[in-house]
């Protein structure tokens, strides 16, 4: 009797693989969500389950969150986002619980706009062309509602940034500067008319401008600018699409590019690019669906970074609402980066994603539901059994013989122990199927392997999953392998 032949996956490296069959060995098929990739490459797992936090401001749709140096996270959105009341508010944290600390008396917050500390103040756009102030933070803060105006009135992308000890303000094509003593309207920076800054970030010497064209939707440049000249000194083309915004990593240049479609039958895609020097290289590229504007989809805020990687909040498919929490950089074997559907935001239907920020260990959450009313914030939960259910989708096997038709013998998987009502499910596809066949459930409290028998069907391509339905109180799942014992039938004629 011929020897079992053997597809053994014991190494789960992060990230969507570049291609359905090749790329590195073990990566997971883009179709797979909740694997936290930060973790071992020997072990599947899930994420932190997210939580939410909303309590006392149910409906501020927050745009921006901040650590401040008083120790107090703050979040920057509306006193009650589309209500009758839509005015900007300034929100404190307490334990689970948001307080208003100010709230404009008229006029709503820039969307996408942000919140920023400069010399023991929070600034913060309180209308479409004003400028707020929070502090002192380190005694007896107040709130000023007015305390300066910009040149431009804006509606959004109040993009804000510190360069060389001075606070820039973003106002559309203009840049406003504070060096805390000096209040300048519109600096020396000349960009075209009509074009918006979407991101201010600083970079060595310059700031970058990163903006869009009104001519198309498809130009977008960063401008760089020694504070200290009259002009901006360069610029660089943005390529694929429409810019949402940048962010500095270890003096690299990342950011996200959105090359969206007509209507929900076309293909659109979303762009991570990388600068160091040079031109504007789109290093990953995702397929988007039925995204007709980048504003609703993704946004400047929704970007943020942690130990070297980007991390993106948005929808991926407006037409089915599927979106979440997305993660470029995760170096897999052989110095490739991953594109990875990271982290559930707790939402079965996403309209609209507002913000994402690293405050410490959390990982904060905005957006929309597809009630049109739920403003949700969320946070990564920080309990060490709560979390994510995961999916786990295989790239297809064909054993390097697509031609030939082969029989599985058994399927095993190894996992840790498993906590009591535990359950990880078998499925598979052969042939590209256009649904997973169930195979079986493993759910002994205790076991840590099981051998899945049955009446397969034969294949020439293969594809595994497996999903588990971790939930707070029953502890933490880690899939240690799954092996594949299979036999080649014929040879076509």
């Amino acid at each position: 009797m011929a020897k079992n032949k053997v597809w053994k996956i014991n190494q789960f490296y992060g990230g969507n693989a570049i291609d359905e069959k090749l790329g590195l060995i073990n990566q997971f098929a883009d179709t797979s969500k909740g694997i936290d990739v930060f973790y071992k490459p020997s072990i599947l797992r899930g994420n932190l389950k997210m939580e939410t936090v909303e309590t006392g401001a149910t409906a501020a749709g927050m745009i921006d969150f901040i650590d401040a140096s008083d120790g107090v996270t703050y979040g920057y959105g509306y006193l009650a986002k589309g209500g009758a009341n839509t005015w900007m508010t300034l929100w404190k944290l307490t334990g689970t619980t948001w307080s208003a600390v100010g709230t404009a008396s008229a006029g709503a917050p820039a969307e996408d706009g942000q919140v920023i500390e400069y010399k023991d103040y929070l600034y913060f756009y309180s209308r479409l062309n004003t400028i707020g102030r929070y502090g002192t933070l380190s005694s007896s803060p107040s709130y000023t509602e007015v305390w300066q105006t910009t040149t431009n009135s804006i509606v959004s992308n109040g993009a804000m940034a510190i360069q060389k000890e001075t606070l820039y303000i973003a106002n559309g094509n203009n840049v406003a500067s504070w060096d805390g003593t000096t209040w300048t309207a519109s600096t020396n920076f000349d960009l075209p008319s009509d074009w918006t800054i979407i991101s201010l970030i600083p970079w060595g010497k310059y700031l970058i401008a990163a903006a869009t064209s009104p001519e198309s939707d498809t130009i977008s440049r960063m401008f760089f600018w020694d504070t200290s000249a009259t002009s901006w000194e360069f610029a660089k083309d943005i390529p694929r699409g429409k810019l949402i915004g940048i962010v500095n990593i270890g003096d690299t240049i990342k950011g996200v590019v959105l090359n969206p479609v007509n209507d929900s039958n076309h293909i659109g895609s979303l762009n991570v690019i990388e600068w160091t020097g040079g031109a504007v290289n789109v290093v990953w590229t995702h397929r988007v669906k039925g995204l007709t504007s980048a504003s609703t989809n993704f946004n400047n805020n929704a970007l943020d970074s942690k130990d070297g990687i980007l991390y993106i909040g948005g929808v991926i498919n407006s037409s089915t609402g599927v979106g979440g929490i997305y993660t470029y950089g995760q170096p897999v074997p052989g110095g490739q980066y991953s594109f990875n559907h990271a982290i559930d935001v707790g939402a079965v239907v996403l309209e609209h994603f507002y913000s994402i920020k690293w405050i410490g260990s959390y990982l904060y959450a905005s957006f929309l539901d597809n009630t049109g009313t739920d403003y949700k914030t969320v946070r990564t939960d920080d309990t060490t059994d709560a979390y994510e259910d995961i999916q786990y989708d295989s790239l297809i096997f064909d054993g390097d013989k697509p031609y030939m038709k082969k029989k599985i013998e058994r399927i095993i998987v190894n996992t840790n122990a498993l906590p009591a009502n535990a359950q990880v499910t078998l499925k598979y596809k052969v042939d590209r199927a256009s649904s997973w066949t169930s195979i079986g459930i493993m759910g002994t409290t205790g076991a840590t392997q099981m051998s899945f028998y049955g009446e397969f069907n034969e294949f020439k391509e293969l594809q595994l999953q497996l999903t588990t339905n971790m939930s707070a109180g029953e502890g933490l799942i880690e899939i240690i392998g799954i092996t594949t014992l299979y036999n080649e039938v014929s040879i076509p004629d």
